[in-house]
Order: C-alpha cells, then sequence, then structure tokens
C-alpha cells in the first residue's frame, strides 16, 4: 500500500489534468483506462498498468494536449513506483539480497522518465541517489546531483537534499561546506543538513562549531543517534570529557540493549585513563554480543596493559578463533608471549602475519628482534640483510645486525654496521652503547679503542640522564680500557646499585673485575637454538 500522502498527490495531478480538453485519437481510449488505473492504485502491479496504457496510447496516437496529459502522467506514475522501489533499498526495508534488483528497477524507471521529460529534477535527483551507491558511479552521481540542483530552484526542500547529496559525494572541503551551507539556506528544517554541517566541522577538528551545530540537531530531536555520537565526540576533542560522557549516557538510555553506547564510553574512559570503568563497559558490550571483536580487542589492549596476560590472551584467541586472518590480534598476542620470554610462540605467530605483510619493514624488523632474543643470530642476520638489501638506509636494520653478529662473536663485522648505523642515526642510546661496548671489551686488540668508547657511552648516559643499568656498566668498562679503573669503578659501583635482578649479578662481577685493576673482556658465542618444524599448511593465511 502507498502512503496517503502519494495517493493524495496523485489525485491531484490526475484531477488537475482531467479538465484539458480531449480530442478523440486512437489512443484515447487507453488513456482513459490509464485515468482511472491511476485513480484505483494500490500497488506496485497497478502503477506498472498505468504506465502501460499511457505508453500504449501515446504510441497508438492523441491530440496535443492529451499527448501532454499523458506523459505527464506517465512521468509522475514512473517517478512514484521509482521512489517506491528506492524506498525500499535506503530504508532497508527490503532483505539485502533484493537490493540490487530493486536499485535496478528503479533505475529502469527513472532513466525511462528522463526519456520522456528531460527536465524533471526530482527524477535526477532520485538517479543522483541510486548511482552513489556505487563507488564506481559517484561521477554519474555527481552530475545528476548538478542537474538536479539547476532544476529544482523552486523546491527548496528537495533541492536542499540535492545539495547535502552533491556535497557528500564531493572530493573538495571547501565545496562540500558550500553545499552544506546551500542547504541548510534552502531548507533551515533539513535535520540532515545540519547534522552533515556538524560532522564536517568535527572532522576538520572546528570541534567549538561541531558543537554548536549537533547541539542545533539534538534540541530538534533528543533521539538523533548520530548527532549525540558525533557531539560526544567533538566534546572529546575539546577535552571536555564530562560533557562527552552526559551524551554517551543519552545514547545508552536509548539504547540500553545495543552495545554501541557502551563500547563508545569504553574508549571514552580509556582516553581518560579510567581503565577499570573501561573494562566495565567491554565486559557489558560482551555480554550483549559475545563474538564482538571489537570490544574483546579493547579488552585485550586494557589486560595486556595491566600485565593480565592470562586474561588477554583469552579474548585474543577468541578473536582469533572467529577470525584467524586478524593481525592486530596476533601482533599483540606475540608480544605477550615474548614478554613472558616465550619466543619460539612470538615467533610462529609473527611469521603469520610476515607471510601475509611481507613488504612490511617494522614486521620484519619486529621477527628478527624476536629471533635473536630466542638465540637464533642467525636467523635474525638473514632478515637483517634483506631489509638492507632494499633499502641501505635503514639505520634500525643496520644496528640490529650489528647485534646480532656481536651475538656469535663476529666483532669486526659489527664494528663495520654499527658504524654505518652511526652515520644514519647518531642519537640512537642503544647503538652508542653497544658499539661503546664491543670497543671496550673485544678481546681483540685491533678492535678496541677505549678514548671512542668513552665518547659513544658518554653521550649514551646522557640521553639516559645516568640512570640506565647496562649503559653505566659500558661507560665503566671504556674507562677501564683505558686504565682509569677508578673512574671505572665509579661508574660500575653506579650501575650495580640501579641495576635489578639477575643483571645485578653480572654487573657486580664486572665491578669486581675493575676492583682488580683488569679491564672487562667479552665474545659471546650463542650457540644457535635448532630451527623448529614448519607450520602446517593449515595454520598459513593464504596470500
Amino acid at each position: 500500500m502507498f502512503a496517503n500522502w502519494r495517493l493524495f498527490c496523485g489525485t491531484l495531478i490526475v484531477l488537475s489534468l482531467l479538465s484539458t480538453a480531449r480530442a478523440e485519437g486512437e489512443g484515447q481510449a487507453d488513456l482513459d483506462a490509464a485515468t482511472q488505473a491511476k485513480l484505483d492504485a494500490r500497488t506496485l502491479g497497478d502503477l506498472g498498468r498505468v504506465v502501460d496504457l499511457c505508453e500504449t496510447a501515446i504510441r497508438k496516437g492523441l491530440d496535443k494536449d492529451n499527448e501532454r496529459f499523458a506523459t505527464e502522467l506517465l512521468t509522475a506514475t514512473l517517478f512514484q513506483r521509482a521512489d517506491q522501489y528506492a524506498a525500499s533499498v535506503f530504508q532497508r526495508k527490503a532483505p539485502r539480497a533484493s537490493w540490487p534488483q530493486l536499485t535496478k528497477l528503479a533505475m529502469n524507471d527513472v532513466e525511462k522518465l528522463i526519456r520522456y521529460n528531460d527536465q524533471f529534477g526530482r527524477a535526477y535527483h532520485l538517479r543522483a541517489r541510486l548511482r552513489a551507491l556505487s563507488p564506481a558511479d559517484r561521477e554519474q552521481a555527481r552530475q545528476d546531483a548538478n542537474r538536479a540542483i539547476e532544476l529544482l530552484q523552486d523546491d527548496n526542500r528537495v533541492l536542499a537534499e540535492a545539495l547535502l547529496l552533491r556535497g557528500r559525494l564531493s572530493e573538495d572541503e571547501e565545496r562540500r561546506l558550500a553545499d552544506f551551507n546551500a542547504a541548510v539556506a534552502a531548507d533551515p528544517n533539513n535535520i540532515d543538513a545540519l547534522r552533515a554541517r556538524g560532522v564536517y566541522y568535527l572532522s576538520q577538528k572546528e570541534f567549538e562549531k561541531a558543537v554548536g551545530e549537533l547541539s542545533q540537531v539534538i534540541e530538534r530531536n533528543p533521539k538523533d543517534l548520530a548527532a549525540l555520537q558525533a557531539v560526544a565526540e567533538a566534546f572529546v576533542g575539546l577535552k571536555k570529557y564530562d560533557e562527552a560522557a552526559q551524551q554517551l549516557k543519552r545514547i545508552i538510555e536509548l539504547q540500553p540493549q545495543s552495545p554501541a553506547g557502551y563500547l563508545l564510553r569504553a574508549q571514552l574512559s580509556q582516553t581518560r585513563e579510567d581503565l577499570n570503568a573501561a573494562l566495565a563497559d567491554l565486559d557489558k558490550v560482551i555480554d550483549l554480543d559475545v563474538n564482538n571483536l571489537l570490544a574483546r580487542m579493547m579488552r585485550a589492549r586494557i589486560y595486556s596493559a595491566q600485565d593480565k596476560n592470562d586474561l588477554a590472551k583469552a579474548d585474543l584467541e577468541r578473536i582469533i578463533e572467529r577470525n584467524p586472518r586478524f593481525v592486530e590480534a596476533i601482533l599483540l598476542r606475540s608480544m605477550i608471549f615474548a614478554r613472558e620470554g616465550n619466543f619460539a610462540a612470538a615467533i610462529t605467530d609473527l611469521n603469520q602475519i610476515a607471510r601475509a605483510l611481507p613488504d612490511n619493514v617494522p614486521i620484519q624488523l619486529q621477527l628478527a628482534a624476536f629471533y635473536a632474543a630466542d638465540d637464533r643470530p642467525s636467523k635474525a642476520i638473514e632478515i637483517y640483510d634483506k631489509i638492507v638489501a632494499a633499502d641501505a638506509q635503514n639505520s634500525d636494520a643496520i644496528r640490529g645486525r650489528g647485534d646480532a653478529k656481536l651475538a656469535i662473536g663476529e666483532h669486526a663485522s659489527a664494528i663495520s654496521d654499527y658504524e654505518a648505523a652511526l652515520k644514519l642515526n647518531a642519537k640512537d642510546e642503544t647503538l652508542l652503547n653497544n658499539f661503546a661496548w664491543v670497543l671496550a671489551t673485544s678481546p681483540q686488540d685491533n678492535l678496541r679503542d677505549g678514548k671512542r668508547a668513552i665518547d659513544l657511552a658518554t653521550k649514551a648516559c646522557e640521553q639516559t640522564e645516568y640512570q640506565a643499568a647496562h649503559i653505566l656498566s659500558t661507560l665503566a668498562a671504556a674507562y677501564a680500557e683505558t686504565g682509569d679503573f677508578e673512574t671505572a669503578r665509579k661508574w660500575s659501583a653506579k650501575a650495580v646499585e640501579l641495576g635489578e635482578g639477575d643483571v645485578k649479578e653480572q654487573l657486580r662481577e664486572e665491578l669486581e673485575t675493575y676492583q682488580k685493576n683488569t679491564p672487562f673482556r667479552e665474545r659471546k658465542t650463542t650457540k644457535e637454538e635448532p630451527e623448529p618444524e614448519p607450520p602446517r599448511e593449515d595454520d598459513l593465511f593464504i596470500d
């Protein structure tokens, strides 16, 4: 059944045209039948009969006035039917599977209408809306919107809708705003235009303007969820978190069984660093939607930040079970495994991502670091070699390769890498420290350089404000290499004071060496761990 206003409008068109004098013609009987059919129409099929009768009447022949009447009746009916088809798509009244067919039917009617009357502005507007559904047709949609705007100057309500549509289709920020402004000027009561302008201001980080615009929308429609969400985001941008929370509370009150409001409030709580409040809302989201992967991902991040590794991994495993290609979840799980010292598991996870994203250099760098931490420096060197071959300016890869070479006792090659990396990044504290260490402690006499080691280690200490135990240890070793054992003991004692855990014992051993007026020497020869069995094909991403 049609909405009453559509019947009323259609009836007015027919009745006003019935007063036109009619001359007999071959198509007159069909036109009379079409007129009556329009008055009796109740279904889309009825409208189809009106269209067929009008076209038959025009084809058979009518006098000038009745041909005009038949054309106007035909185009009005075509638009009414196209609008009905389109409404089922735009308002989501039809199953998703039916949308392509309904869109095609609406488009067929609109295009036929335009062939009969290329001055029908609302038809161009409807075709623009239909074309805008497909990204491939955006340019044609813009052209239709332009034509609609030209023809709708006497219909401010639909003109505003056409301007709003063109603004949304525009890729130029200034033109988009100009169209939104024009839409509001044409129809100040168009809430969609006001909301669109508010969201535009939000996208431009003009938060005060966004709040002003969106507040008008909410004042007119306190249940406008999109406006409530947007104004909450604007308040967050202004760091007015209490006001943002008030808007989100209203969203939750309007839709208490929807996870959306709780999820937004959890994000706000996370911004405010109120992690317990965020967790409470995320728990609610997951209660309402057990498979909400975004909420589980957020909760896993918070658990990870709180060192609740088991809880974090439980959420991540649920995510990966539902979506084996959820890269962010796999990456976080690999980091948690690494934090627990389970580098083999971390490598397994990260290898999945590396295979899916072979050109992602940060992932490759992290994978190499995990291999080095898992006592597989040769594998790390293999990855670093590939990165450096593709980008000779990647200082992280060059320094990482130097560290891996240091781990297998290749001091000369490590120094060569450190020299190259230092030219690219002279402020890398890890590079400064490791370079100084090998220059101060290498058993190879021709490689040691105590004075340079002091210079490099001092720069590293300055960057860490003399608070990093391992770097103070390096500075002590550098002074010991030059024979200044008094200064070496001073910095070594400070390193022991700051050291923690197993490292503290190693630092004490170094101090004892300097107390004997003996420089420290070290050459690591890491025993490589065997490569694990390759993963099964079922565990790999499809490239």
